[in-house]
């Protein structure tokens, strides 16, 4: 797990480090906004894991694996197209969809939610597909299946 691309322990991210907008050392946050046509959210472009989620992964997880988690490219290029055109503000979620999934609702009880999604994952077996519809807002799988937690 030593190649596995993490977020530090403790690290808070700033709004600096999650938006992008063009001619960001001359202008402020709420000045792109002001001048923006098109908000682009990425809620899926991190793959970097928290540090403090190390002890409870799995020990065959690897850098590739983590990384067909999210759809990394997205990063890249919304970033780029972001510092290119004024009319644009892109805001860039930096966690997997292991930590929180932010195109799904809020659970009401994320425990349960991740301990059924853990359960159904089990069943299935590794590598298998399995319906998390309804419990994914934590998702304990890769999208190739592979069981990311280790519980």
């Amino acid at each position: 797990m030593s190649d596995l691309d993490l977020i530090p322990a403790g690290h808070t991210f700033t709004a600096q480090e999650i938006t992008v907008f063009a001619d960001s050392d001359n202008r402020t946050l709420d000045e792109a906004i002001a001048e923006a046509d098109v908000l682009v959210s990425a809620p899926h472009a991190g793959a970097r894991i928290p540090e403090e989620l190390v002890p409870f992964l799995s020990p065959a997880l690897t850098r590739r694996l983590q990384y067909d988690f999210t759809d990394v490219a997205t990063d890249a290029i919304v970033r780029e197209w972001a510092r290119n055109d004024r009319r644009i503000v892109a805001v860039i979620n930096p966690h997997p969809r292991l930590v929180r999934d932010p195109n799904r609702a809020r659970p009401a009880d994320i425990a349960a939610d991740l301990t059924e999604a853990i359960a159904r994952t089990r069943a299935a077996g590794p590598w298998q597909k399995v319906d998390l519809a309804g419990v994914d807002a934590i998702r304990p799988v890769t999208f190739s299946f592979f069981p990311i937690l280790d519980v």
